[in-house]
């Protein structure tokens, strides 16, 4: 108001209001990231709260006030001071009442959507939360005339204190509204940009444009907002200090300090800039036809930008430059105020923690490099090259071998153990030397190290349901295999989706992971028709297509690079391609051996004892094999399976023994390093780390996938 822009004093109070909206959510991050105590996040994001509640009642009352000085017929109101504070309470009050029966109604309807098992009522849940959402604010805005920012405020508050422990499904429900507010904060923040930015510079209109004059006023506009702020907290210091969770100078500074602008105030003022520039065009054009000779009528399209246009517009230029200078200014410094304070953690004390957690994701990757080392597909690795990319564990010495090796026993089932192969990574212990006693070593028999990938031994069940094809006992096992069938398929999926979240099938190989999905399409679609399992020969067609196609990329390349004279023809790495083309099918194979035998074991284990037909029946004869007890129908679905087991193994014995190694050694690698990564992810989601914390391992994990992906076709070069 004291400004030289000639506004009404109700123009002042709309812009007072904008300003006092708060944004906590940059700051409030910021808490989060530096361990503040959490009284300090509940005090500012509680004082946010309430202030864009009241700010946006207020915002309207005054908005009214001020739209009534255009002048024209049905635009804005006037108040007397009881209506105002009326006003005030019908708006506040009758939001928190509109809020609290539509938050009750969502916690009923979520009470009655909790069935967890449930996948699609999950959804339901998540979206019923956005619907409510929105109609709460739409039916107290505009059906009763109440705040809606109030009445959704209320709403979701009343959810989470009440229906928070009824969502199915948190983490959907938080994915989703993360990813709303994400991309709203980000329209919104775009948008205003735009805006600000042709306010801010306008060469078409000299008295809207913003000059050093406006700039000075901006930053002392700026200073005494927080002049303000710091007066306002301290005030009331002396009763937030001794009433509710209390607070300290400490607190009460940092909060007079950390009151940024953002997405509340910026939406104000430009609805409010829109609404002035929409009501002064459409009296221009209703004026212009009653009297188009009056140049100079007070109600002239000039006269009205010029007044009303030119103030919002102001206004809008004013909210946004207070949010760039509280984003640049008071978010950058926060953290640096935070410490100062004393109000963030021991940058010491965090650092020892980082570095003793650094022990336990070492101790955390080991485990799992002896539980690989457990599967026969694994233990013949070349461990040079898996310590050459896993950092962690490129210095191992005994004790921790030795260590890693009984808490690995202690946790399996005597019946289930199966001894690790460590024959490749003794060479490589730091302090190993001859003289050592070697009696801490498990023992492998050839028979042990085999057995999970020998082909079951039994006279064929396909050929003993073939004996009975002219009997009823045929279309018995006929339809129950093909029920049997789907259910393993099912099994691979899950096999395979496992594989592609626990690192096992690497996610940026996406060719080969939707090819190994794709190919159980294909074998679904074949099993409903009566043919057996045949998803391994899918694969096999996918990956003859890909190599067809490499191999015409791959000349098409050469040709190019020689005919611009990049390169000689002779230079351009032949084996490249046919080093990557190598590494996805033994990937692939080693994927889907992987799958097949988690199955037929899940199977097993699962399904034993569920059989089809009466217990008389032919269908429902019992065999006894491997000492489990399964029907024939399962058992024709098992050897199936082991066929496609069987014609996955013999790609990998084909191919040259020392590759296989290498490209072994490689998964291994980019297993470990997978699963390190996911294991950070949870540390980080159960609060032992802050993000920024574990963005230094991440990265390490990042750079070392992508340095075994690097290297990969230069070790299979050597190699051939």
């Amino acid at each position: 108001y004291a400004f030289p822009y000639n506004w009404s004093f109700y123009l002042a109070m709309t812009f007072g209001s904008i300003l006092s909206a708060t944004d906590p959510v940059a700051v409030s991050a910021l808490l989060n990231e530096l361990g503040a105590p959490p009284r300090l996040k509940m005090h500012i994001s509680g004082e946010s709260l309430l202030n864009d509640g009241s700010a946006i009642v207020f915002f309207s009352i005054f908005k009214e006030l001020f739209l009534t000085e255009l002048n024209l017929e049905g635009v804005g109101k006037t108040y007397s001071v009881g209506e105002g504070f009326s006003l005030f309470f019908r708006l506040a009050l009758g939001g928190v009442a509109i809020g609290l029966a539509f938050g009750m109604g969502l916690v009923l309807l979520l009470f009655l959507l909790q069935r967890r098992l449930n996948v699609e009522e999950n959804a339901v849940q998540v979206t019923a939360t956005i619907a409510v959402a929105y109609l709460t604010y739409y039916t107290a805005d505009v059906v009763c005339g109440t705040s809606g920012v109030i009445a959704t405020v209320i709403c979701g508050t009343t959810v989470q204190a009440l229906g928070s422990t009824m969502v199915n499904d948190p983490a959907m429900l938080d994915s989703f509204w993360i990813m709303v507010e994400h991309i709203l904060n980000t329209l919104l923040f775009t948008l205003g940009g735009v805006v600000w930015g042709s306010v801010i510079a306008n060469p078409d209109d000299e008295n809207n444009e913003f000059v050093a004059q406006d700039w000075g006023y901006l930053i002392l506009l700026y200073a005494c907002l927080l002049v303000i702020r710091f007066f306002l907290v301290f005030t009331f210091y002396p009763l937030t200090s001794k009433i509710g969770l209390k607070s300290n100078w400490r607190e009460a500074f940092f909060m007079s300090y950390g009151g940024l602008r953002g997405a509340v105030g910026i939406a104000l003022a430009i609805s409010l800039d829109n609404e002035v520039l929409r009501y002064a065009s459409t009296s221009v054009h209703e004026n212009g036809e009653e009297d188009t000779m009056n140049k100079y009528d007070s109600h002239s399209e000039e006269n009205i930008l010029n007044k009303y246009g030119e103030q919002t517009s102001k206004v809008f230029g004013m909210v946004g430059g207070i949010a760039l200078l509280t984003l640049v200014i008071n978010a950058t410094f926060s953290a640096p105020l935070l410490r100062k304070l004393h109000l963030a953690d021991s940058p010491k004390a965090r650092q020892d923690i980082v570095e003793r957690y650094r022990h336990a994701l070492k101790k955390h990757m080991l485990d799992n490099l002896i539980n690989l080392l457990t599967y026969p597909r694994f233990q013949q690795i070349d461990f040079g090259i898996v310590k050459s990319h896993t950092p962690l564990i490129s210095k191992l010495t005994v004790n921790e071998l030795k260590v890693a090796l009984a808490d690995h026993r202690a946790q399996i089932p005597l019946n289930e153990y199966n001894p690790p192969d460590l024959h490749s990574v003794l060479p490589h212990l730091s302090d190993l030397s001859e003289q050592d006693d070697m009696s801490w070593l498990p023992s492998i028999s050839v028979d042990d190290s085999d057995k999970d990938d020998k082909p079951i031994r039994r006279t064929s069940l396909l050929m003993k349901a073939s004996e009975h094809t002219a009997t009823a006992f045929r279309s018995s096992i006929q339809v129950n295999a093909i029920e049997i069938r789907k259910i393993f398929i099912g099994l691979l999926r899950h096999s395979y989706q496992a594989q592609i979240l626990e690192g096992e099938l690497d996610g940026r190989e996406g060719f080969l992971s939707n090819t190994l999905l794709l190919s159980l399409d294909f074998a679904a679609d074949a099993v409903s028709k009566g043919l057996p399992i045949q998803d391994w020969e899918e694969v096999m067609k996918s990956t003859s297509v890909f190599e067809i196609l490499s191999n015409r990329n791959k000349l098409a390349m050469t040709n190019v690079a020689s005919q611009v004279g990049m390169m000689k023809k002779q230079y351009v790495k032949k084996s490249s391609w046919d080093s990557m083309r190598l590494r996805i099918r033994i990937h692939g194979a080693l994927a889907c051996m992987s799958a097949h035998r988690w199955a037929q074991d899940r199977l097993r284990s699962e399904y034993r004892d569920i059989h089809f037909g009466d217990d008389d029946g032919d269908s429902a004869q019992r065999t006894k094999g491997r000492g489990e007890d399964l029907s024939v129908e399962w058992k024709i679905v098992l050897e199936e399976s082991q066929i496609q087991f069987e014609l996955a193994k013999k790609v990998v014995e084909s191919t040259n023994r020392e590759q296989v190694k290498i490209i072994s050694s490689q998964l291994v690698s980019t297993i470990l390093l997978n699963k390190a990564a996911k294991e950070v992810e949870m540390v980080v989601q159960s609060g032992l780390l802050k993000e920024r914390e574990a963005e230094g391992y991440l990265e390490e994990f990042q750079r070392s996938l992508d340095c075994v992906s690097n290297c990969s076709n230069d070790h299979l070069d050597d190699a051939s």
